[in-house]
Order: structure tokens, then sequence, then C-alpha cells
């Protein structure tokens, strides 16, 4: 993923001496102690988001049609396993890109999530080891990648054999049994987001309906609303942003000039961004709330506010009779709180079923309850 940087002029003395910053080979432990275990504050979610985009990456680049495929861990298999079917890795690739903090080969493009070059190593976040498996070029190499005694790890190939499996790259993670459920519970709330959702093994088909199973009650152009019993095991109340994954919206953060888009903001909104379009954290965790963040997400809110009304509005234009839309208007609009009421003084005098303006649930004496 591509993201904008701004050039830095530095106008140097000829009278003065200057030595460049870097690592030495004795800070190095301490230095990848911090990459692996403080990065991430959500550990089963940084392992499980990882490894999950590089996957989705590799098969972007391959142009492959095949979802990822996720094998969850149980009680009787405390296994995490995801593949992807990529390329795979040489064993050039391995020496050369993979075992290096940092290296990426996504930054000149927008169609990867990856940039930073880490994510890789995520699974060092939660334990000591991984086991990583290559399709390339009609053979499997099996690699154990380990922390060591030197406490910087190292990655060991420990077979190489024909293969006539499809090309890519398998990431297996140890589990703890108690954390299973968090796995679980952790995979459905990263992977409902997903635009190509992957194929999901390990686990009982009801556990990971809501991966699936969700059809929104008002959508737009680049949104999706499913209603409050929708609500994400981690996101709340807050909307979220989708760039590759879902990031959650912190709607005072974002500085928005207009009440009722900062309250839209805050009824769980799900809004599709372009890969860049939003800053994050090195963490990938979360959004970075640059200027640049909050001004696209302030345009994609008030685009949000201009349809909804629309949408709300042709809703009305299905009821049969005017007792139908005036129990809808209570409906959507009666709640306080609700998006409905957020946004009704938008859609004043907009709302009209059979040519008459529907304001309130009150049916005068007067009026045919029937056509």
């Amino acid at each position: 993923m591509k993201l904008i940087e701004k050039p830095i002029k530095v106008v140097e003395s000829d009278s003065f001496d200057s030595v460049s910053f870097g690592i030495k080979q004795s800070g190095l432990p301490y230095i990848f102690n911090i990459l692996r275990n403080q990065l991430y504050s959500n550990k089963p979610l940084a392992v499980l988001r990882e490894i999950a985009c590089n996957a989705q990456d590799a098969n972007i680049e391959a142009g492959s049609k095949r979802p990822i495929e996720v094998k969850l861990p149980s009680k009787l298999d405390p296994t995490l396993t995801i593949r992807d079917f990529g390329n795979g890795l040489s064993p050039d690739d391995i020496k050369n890109l993979y075992c290096y903090y940092g290296e990426s080969t996504k930054r000149e493009s927008n169609s990867a999530i990856g940039y930073y070059g880490i994510g890789k190593f995520a699974p060092f976040s939660y334990g000591d080891n991984f086991v990583l498996i290559s399709y390339h070029n009609g053979k499997k190499t099996t690699y154990n990648a380990s922390i060591d005694e030197t406490k910087i790890g190292n990655i060991v190939k420990l077979k190489e054999e024909k293969s006539s499996e499809p090309t890519g790259v398998v990431v297996s993670v140890p589990i703890r049994e108690e954390d299973t459920e968090t796995f679980l519970k952790t995979a459905v709330s990263l992977f409902k987001y997903f635009k190509n959702k992957p194929k999901i093994t390990g686990a009982r088909k009801e556990d990971v309906a809501p991966i699936y199973d969700r059809k929104p009650v008002f959508e737009g152009s680049c949104w999706r609303y499913y209603g409050q019993r929708d609500r994400s095991y981690y996101h709340s109340d807050n909307s979220v942003a989708i760039m590759g994954v879902g990031y959650d919206i912190d709607g005072d953060d974002v500085s928005f000039k207009d009440d009722t888009l900062q309250s839209l903001c805050h009824q769980g909104f799900e809004v599709d961004f372009t890969l860049g379009e939003l800053d994050i954290t090195a963490s990938r965790e979360s959004l970075e709330y640059t200027d640049k963040t909050k001004k696209a997400i302030r345009a994609k809110f008030k685009k949000v506010k201009e349809e909804i009304a629309e949408s709300i509005s042709n809703q009305f234009k299905t009821c049969d009779n005017v007792f139908d839309a005036k129990a809808l208007y209570h409906q959507v609009f009666g709640t306080y709180g609700s998006l409905g009421y957020v946004i009704r003084d938008s859609l004043n005098n907009k709302v009209t079923w059979n040519g008459k303006v529907i304001n309130d649930q009150i049916i005068p004496l007067g009026d045919k309850v029937r056509n």
C-alpha cells in the first residue's frame, strides 16, 4: 500500500561532521523485542490480521481468484493455519526478503494492504515459533521460524520435496488451548469486514455465520448500515472504515464541523475507503488521525448523509397505505438516538407517501387508512 511521505530538505553546514544513525548488532535483540512484544496491544488479532492480509496480498499479486483458507485452532487441534494461493516464496525470497524487518515489495502498489514489512513477524508477538511452507516452482519447502538464544531469531529449512500442489504459502502458528475461543471470536470480528471472504474450517458453521450471513438495512455507493443489533465485538457503536480490514473510527478525533455528521459517525456505519486513502499506525491496529485522514472521513460521511436520506425516502414508496407509512415513520424516526432520529431534520418534508408528506406517526381522524 502506498503511503504519502512528505519530502524532507535538510541544509547542513560544511563545518560539522555528520554521522548516520544505525543499530549495532548488540542492540538488535532489544529492538526486535520491541517490534515483537510491544507493537501490538491485541496479539491474537495481530496474528490473524497480519498473516491473513499477507495472504490476501499474495493472492492479488498472483491474480488468484481462489479464496485464502483459514483453519482456526480448536482444543483438539490448537493450530492456526492460513494458506494463500499466490506465487509462493523461493529460497532467495526467504533469504533476501522474508528474513528482514522492514523489507516489503508492496510500497508501490495500492492493490496491496501491507506496507511496513513487519507484519510477517506478528506470530512472534504471540509465541516463539511458527512454521512456514512454501509451494513454489514444483517444490514444497518447509521452514521453521523461531526465537533462539540470541533473542533475534532465525528461520531454518527443514525439508524440501517435489509437489504438485498449487503454488502459495502456508503459515501455521501453535495456539495455547485456552486461547482457542478468543481466536474464534477475533476471527469473526476481523473477517466479517473482508471483501473477499476466506474459506474457514476448524469451527462450527453457526459460529462463523456472522462473517457470511449479513444483510444491510440500508446501503449506498460506499457504505452499509446493518442496524444496532449487528454491533461488532470490538467496535461498539462506532462506525468502521473498511480499508482492506476494518478500522474503528473515533468520531471525536475526526473534528466534524457538522453535528449531524458527528452523530452519524456514532451509528455503526461501515464505510469503504481505497487502500492508502487513510493513514494508519505502524501496528495497523488503528487509524492515524492526520489532516488527510480526517478530511477523507468527513467527505465520506457527507456522502453517507446525502445517500441515507434518499435511501430512507425510497423505503416509504413501498408502503401499501398511509397506516404502513406512519408505522414505518415511527420505526425509523421514533427512537431517541436512533439513526432516523439523528437525521430526521435533514429529511424535513422530504419523506412522502402517495404525494403526502409524512413527518410524524399520527394518523388524523379524517385520513383514510387504506388507498
